[in-house]
């Protein structure tokens, strides 16, 4: 087996996003909108040639999600004040921390 290697994610150059789908009663009348993480860290590791032992984590600044799409400025603003404080409560919760469990392909 060979020497670890880690990766560490550069945000400068790197470009992050999510896309969120609308569901139950709500997703015909819902955006499904691409969210852009703006403020994030991370890191891969692993050995080369195998997925043994490989792992991925991800910081993220709650705070620094925002919407993406074409939207009018009212609706921009409306999807972003509910995705802060009713889904992901900014303020109380300010980071996102990701740890994978295992990788695969």
């Amino acid at each position: 087996m060979g020497s670890p290697a880690k990766f560490v994610v550069d945000a400068k150059a790197s470009r992050f996003t999510a896309k969120a789908f609308a569901g139950g009663l709500s997703a015909g009348i819902g955006h499904s909108p691409t969210i852009a993480l703006r403020d994030f860290s991370g890191e891969i590791r692993f050995v080369p040639e195998t997925l043994d032992a490989a792992s991925m984590m991800r910081n993220i600044r709650t705070e620094s999600l925002v919407a993406e799409d074409e939207m009018s400025l009212k609706d921009r603003q409306q999807l972003q004040k509910v995705m802060h404080t009713e889904v992901l409560e900014s303020a109380r919760y300010p980071e996102i921390v990701f740890r994978s469990g295992e990788v695969n392909s």
